[in-house]
């Protein structure tokens, strides 16, 4: 079942830690061929799981992509609507329901988008999750991947890991270049 992340351009995971749910994402999304983009704002994170919608990090404005997807990633469950305990991060809204894409205001393509959130005392069947993962496909072919309970392959781990280097390498690098102008 993991293969399909392997090959995703954005990947969101739901993982059960102890009593919690933890949502994460990791990659980036390709904007050739997006519809323009209108100002959206979210107003918390959240799942409504039976219409497919997930706000991963909402407390910031956004831009919606309407009509990006050709094939949606939902429903994730067959009921629900609850909203997390805690969020943080880029906004980041996948919407089955209304066919939206919803990304950081300015977001440049296939920059690396961190969102997550957190669902205290609550376990997937209490949001309504069903297990599994779920693919949206996007106009230009780029693909967003929804993992419920599914446990990547170890590759995946080891891409991550490098990303989260380089990330802490150029802000490294950033800070030097910031200094040395000083």
């Amino acid at each position: 079942m993991s293969a399909l992340a392997s090959h995703a351009a954005l990947v969101v995971n739901f993982d059960q830690v102890g009593p919690d749910v933890v949502v994460s994402t990791f990659g980036s999304i390709d904007l050739t061929g997006a519809p323009i983009p209108t100002p959206f704002n979210l107003s918390g994170a959240g799942v409504q799981a039976a219409a497919g919608d997930l706000v991963v990090s909402g407390s910031v404005f956004g831009e919606s992509y309407f009509g990006f997807f050709t094939v949606v990633p939902g429903p994730l469950g067959p009921f629900g609507l609850t909203f997390a305990s805690g969020e943080g991060g880029d906004a980041l809204a996948i919407l089955s329901s209304s066919n939206e894409l919803v990304l950081p205001t300015g977001y440049v393509s296939n920059t690396n988008i961190n969102a997550s959130s957190v669902y205290f005392g609550h376990t997937f069947a209490t949001i309504g999750l069903t297990p599994g993962t779920y693919v949206g496909t996007l106009t230009n072919g780029d693909t967003a991947t929804i993992n419920i309970g599914v446990v990547p392959e170890p590759s995946t781990y080891i891409a991550f890991g490098g990303f989260v280097g380089l990330s802490a390498f150029v802000c490294y690098r950033r800070g030097l270049s910031k200094s040395a102008a000083s």
